[in-house]
């Protein structure tokens, strides 16, 4: 009898402590990118295309369409020129002005397969660059959001594949962006 009782105070107590964890432990998109709220608009919106260039892509046409993209998600919020910038007050201006840059890295050349890598970074320009030394890497805490895709298609497929890629990443980035301003 005895050790039922214990087993059954145990189960009672590992479930009601998972219970209470879990609610605590669970990071709401507001949480998580809290940052978000702070940004007012976005300034560098870009697109990197790097090691094989030979799949009929650009930067220029990449960067036209996720700027197309984040007008189409991103309603109410601007894509700021350096101007309106400027006008923002020095004070907090890094944590008020947003970024998101994509990177887009193929491999291959031949009908099949090309793969490709899209990664998507969205964050504040608070930390972005350092600016006593321009040349050093990326400061992590400039990141809020980062997701990626890993693909492999024909070549003929391969820049609609990157296209959808984009497009994916950008709905997924202006939604979690607005859950955490509260309007979503």
């Amino acid at each position: 009898m005895k050790v039922t009782e214990i087993f059954f105070v145990i189960l009672l107590s590992v479930l009601s402590y998972s219970f209470v964890c879990s609610e605590e432990l669970k990071p709401t998109e507001r949480t998580l990118f809290q940052r978000f709220s702070k940004i007012q608009g976005f300034g560098p919106i870009q697109v990197e295309l790097t090691q094989n260039k030979y799949i009929g892509l650009s930067e220029n046409e990449l960067t036209d369409y996720v700027k197309l993209k984040f007008r189409n998600n991103f309603k109410g919020i601007q894509i700021l020129t350096m101007d309106q910038a400027a006008k923002i007050p020095a004070k907090g201006r890094g944590e008020k002005l947003g970024y998101i840059w994509f990177s887009v890295f193929t491999v291959g050349d031949t009908d099949y397969p090309v793969a490709y890598h899209v990664q998507c970074r969205a964050g504040n320009l608070k930390y972005l660059l350092n600016i006593n030394n321009p040349l050093a890497p990326i400061h992590r805490n400039s990141i809020i959001w980062e997701e990626s895709f890993l693909g492999v298609n024909k070549k003929s497929n391969a820049p609609d594949e990157i296209k959808a890629c984009i497009s994916k990443l950008m709905e997924e980035l202006a939604i979690d962006f607005f859950k955490a301003r509260g309007e979503l």
